[in-house]
């Protein structure tokens, strides 16, 4: 066979077996060979087309293109002579994948994450379901679900869902109050950190909307001052509080109960929090609280000497 023959010949398999090969591999064939109970999941089925399509698609390109073939026939030279360059390419396309993947898997989580916050603010107002622990699990289940949806291609469902929730607005939510009490919060945030200098914040344990806001009763205190930047009295939990977390003694409360520090009061009034303030070096205090119709209220208490 002459070199230009040869040529001719190879160029022409390639392009041809491709498209074979995208032909022979589909959903029928994979199905036979590696599923045990011969159903595939709509997502893998979706997969394998795409791939078969891709397959058939760059085969034809290749077979009408005579520059193609000549590029193609070139490359295998290349490959035979110089086997270096093969690994080259080939470290190329292993970084292009795993990245492409990763970055897949990140927008798919971040868009399943979206949406099982929005779905969340419609879970019952529950205590004990709520938290980054084991009051987590609903918003776990929400996430794996949003997430299974979005990589199965569920249009129908992802489209269903974003009708539902785009506009949705947590303050008709079941969890209006607790939306108002961030607000609040990120609200005290904006003040200039020489009023947060002298104020403390104050939330008796008679506001169930910020002590619950989570089944592991340790970890509300925090919240407050990592939102407003504002520190806190009367902040700690009672040790007697119920915790889904179990652990009370971490967080540092350790070390604040071997200060006896400790919770004392369920509420308090004016004096008995300025008087507290002020042997902390503090000449404010902003207690929120309810007022009669429930709704999330500050009140200003301002300490002179």
């Amino acid at each position: 066979m002459s070199i230009i023959n040869r040529k001719s010949f190879i160029s022409y398999l390639f392009p041809v077996s491709i498209i074979f090969l995208g032909i022979v591999i589909n959903e029928y064939v994979l199905t036979y060979l590696f599923s045990n109970d011969g159903i595939l999941e709509f997502r893998t089925k979706a997969i394998i087309f795409l791939f078969q399509g891709f397959l058939i698609l760059f085969g034809f390109i290749i077979l009408v293109s005579e520059i193609l073939r000549s590029k193609v026939f070139s490359i295998i030279l290349m490959v035979k002579h110089d086997s270096r360059k093969i690994i080259i390419y080939s470290g190329w396309f292993l970084f292009i994948y795993t990245s492409s993947n990763h970055i897949y898997s990140n927008v798919i989580n971040y868009i399943a994450s979206n949406m099982a916050i929005r779905e969340s603010f419609y879970f019952s107002n529950d205590v004990t379901l709520k938290g980054t622990h084991f009051g987590g699990n609903n918003f776990k289940k929400s996430f794996s679900k949003n997430r299974g949806i979005l990589r199965s291609f569920g249009l129908d469902q992802t489209i269903y869902f974003f009708n539902k929730f785009k506009n949705f607005s947590p303050s008709v939510s079941n969890f209006f109050l607790e939306y108002q009490l961030v607000q609040v919060l990120y609200d005290l945030s904006s003040r200039p950190n020489s009023f947060k200098q002298e104020t403390v914040l104050y939330i008796p344990k008679t506001l169930k909307t910020y002590w619950d806001m989570s089944c592991d009763s340790h970890m509300s205190p925090f919240i407050a001052p990592a939102i407003s930047n504002i520190a806190m009295i009367e902040g700690l939990p009672f040790i007697t509080s119920k915790t889904c977390y179990t652990h009370t003694l971490e967080y540092g409360y350790a070390e604040y109960y071997s200060l006896n520090k400790k919770a004392t009061f369920i509420s308090m009034k004016n004096e008995e929090l300025c008087i507290k303030a002020l042997n902390e070096g503090f000449n404010r205090v902003i207690e929120i609280t309810q007022d009669s119709s429930n709704s999330i209220i500050t009140i200003n208490h301002e300490c002179i000497l």
